[in-house]
């Protein structure tokens, strides 16, 4: 899969400004938008293609999200997506240890927005 760049953030435009109409309608007021915090940029809704990537393989492999469904059940409110690598993935005796995803992005790539996944995995242990 060929990686394609960050483009502006469709809710925003990339300047980082939410332009709902509650926000528009209210002179001088600049609120940080929702969809990309601030950042401008996006990709399919997430910081980057990296973080994107992963999140599309955990929430779209079968075996994957099982593995993160019972990994957030069982931390709790502490899971975090470092976590649930360390244990789901790196536990699966079914499989040799893949480090990458099969699009080849790495599962503990420095430009994951760590934050957004730990929050993506505590929401599966909610379901």
């Amino acid at each position: 899969m060929m990686k394609e760049q960050a483009t502006p953030c469709p809710a925003c435009g990339g300047d980082g400004v939410c332009k709902c109409r509650e926000c528009l309608s209210t002179p001088g007021f600049k609120a940080i938008c929702l969809e990309c915090k601030g950042t401008g940029m996006s990709y399919n809704g997430w910081k980057n293609y990296e973080t994107w990537n992963v999140a599309l393989w955990i929430g779209n492999d079968e075996p994957l999200y099982r593995d993160a469904v019972n990994y957030a059940r069982s931390a709790g409110k502490g899971g975090t997506y470092l976590g649930f690598v360390r244990e789901a993935l790196a536990n699966r005796a079914y499989d040799p240890v893949p480090w990458t995803t099969p699009d080849d992005v790495l599962w503990l790539d420095p430009t994951l927005d760590y934050e957004r996944l730990d929050e993506m995995v505590r929401e599966m242990g909610e379901e």
